[in-house]
């Protein structure tokens, strides 16, 4: 339509009375020759038209969609800065909550050493055979019992010779054991009836007799004070 609004007016009828019939005749087939020109132009305007309302259309709907989108993110965005925050909070709640597990296995390892040091004042009676041994758990502070100990047993028998009780390591096994660095260690024993403690500090074993005759059948306290 712009086209065509271009399109020069001639008027015909005021060149017909003013001028020649060759005059005339001039203006007419210049007149043609511009509407020609026009006329041949209006397909490829017309084309660049459609394209131009179908790029319009194309840009709309892209518009629309982008509006879509970021309603979607507005939606949403209150429920990513929440968790956001939640995330920042969680290495402080995580902090506390390793606190408190760590106060609660303290307090855990406190009530079993108790449970463990009522049981073991329990006064509890065991038969032994010539093939039978009792092992005790160490206490928890066997590591700091390196300088001084204090060993109470009682016993009763009537065989001449025998093992009461050792305390310590296998000989040999600050070899085979990293965590562990003493082979040291005390071992009470009866020899023809009477108590001997044998012993050793790190500089070899050691014994020392005692002139008691115990093997009576009667009961025994055995003290070892280190």
């Amino acid at each position: 339509q712009r086209g065509l609004q271009n399109i020069p007016k001639v008027d015909l009828e005021g060149i017909y009375n003013t001028a020649s019939l060759d005059e005339v005749t001039d203006d007419a087939k210049s007149a043609l020759e511009e509407i020609k020109e026009y006329a041949e132009d209006l397909p490829l305007k017309l084309q660049t038209a459609k394209q131009l309302h179908k790029d319009n259309q194309h840009a709309i709907e892209n518009v629309q969609t982008a509006n879509k989108e970021l309603e979607k993110v507005n939606n949403i965005l209150p429920d990513i800065v929440g968790l956001v925050e939640q995330l920042k909070a969680q290495p402080q709640e995580l902090t506390q909550m390793g606190d408190l597990i760590r106060k609660d296995l303290e307090h855990l390892k406190t009530r079993i050493a108790m449970a463990r040091d009522i049981a073991n004042k329990i006064k509890v009676g065991v038969t032994f055979f010539r093939n039978t041994t009792l092992e005790l758990r160490n206490p928890e502070s066997i590591s700091h019992q390196g300088l001084n100990s204090h060993i109470s047993t009682y016993f009763k028998t009537q065989e001449p010779n025998g093992l009461i009780l050792y305390l310590g390591n296998e000989k040999g096994t600050s070899r085979k054991m990293r965590r562990s660095n003493s082979d040291d260690f005390m071992a009470l024993q009866l020899e023809n009836g009477y108590p001997v403690l044998t012993i050793d500090l790190g500089s070899g074993p050691e014994q020392i007799n005692n002139n008691k005759f115990v093997s009576d059948n009667n009961w025994y306290q055995a003290i070892i004070d280190r």
